[in-house]
């Protein structure tokens, strides 16, 4: 139990120390970019269709849009690409603490040295690939809102409101009533609830 509770408080620790590293954002973003960018030239198309064989002789054939494909042709590169900057970003995690001597300080606490390895390794993991969840989601979430078949629209619909209701935390934009245009402003100690 002593050692379980160690292992949670260094993935606590170690958690809370990596997300907060701006190398991590930056390099996963960065990294993220330049799959974003092989997408994009690749498989961009995939959004909108389009005709093969436009630069060959022979019939053209129109293939049509499809979501489902530009978003596994994402999570194939996303895949192939974000885990080298996440073993980038946890490569040195060892040596550092050597270097820092942090590994003997470590050793004069009370509980396991594997609790220790397992909770570090654990938060410093899970920490890293938050930034890489996010982008991931962003992209697909990107890929949804372009949809030429009405569904995009919604999606930047649902966006969009929750960005609104997000800007002012609390602050509930109200409707105009015709009491308020009788009167030149809005009626006091009623509250409207807004459409969505």
């Amino acid at each position: 139990m002593k050692n379980l509770s160690v292992m949670r408080g260094a993935l606590r620790h170690e958690f809370g120390m990596q997300i907060r590293r701006r190398a991590v954002w930056v390099v996963i973003v960065f990294l993220g970019g330049f799959v974003a960018l092989i997408w994009y030239g690749n498989a961009s198309d995939y959004l909108t269709g389009f005709y093969t064989n436009a630069h060959g002789a022979g019939p053209h054939v129109w293939v049509s849009p499809s979501t489902t494909t530009a978003v596994l042709y994402w999570a194939m590169l996303a895949a192939r690409f974000l885990p080298l900057g996440v073993g980038l970003l946890l490569a040195d995690r060892l040596v550092r603490d050597r270097q820092t001597r942090v590994d003997e300080l470590l050793q004069t606490t009370p509980g396991g040295l594997g609790a220790r390895l397992t909770g570090k390794y654990l938060g410093t993991t899970l920490a890293t690939l938050v930034p890489v969840l996010v982008l991931y989601t962003a992209v697909v979430g990107y890929m949804f809102s372009q949809r030429p078949d009405g569904h995009g629209h919604s999606t930047q619909r649902v966006g969009g409101l929750l960005r609104r209701r997000a800007d002012v935390p609390g602050h509930h934009p109200q409707r105009p009533t015709d009491r308020d245009s009788e009167h030149g402003g809005p009626a006091r100690g009623r509250r409207h609830r807004p459409e969505l």
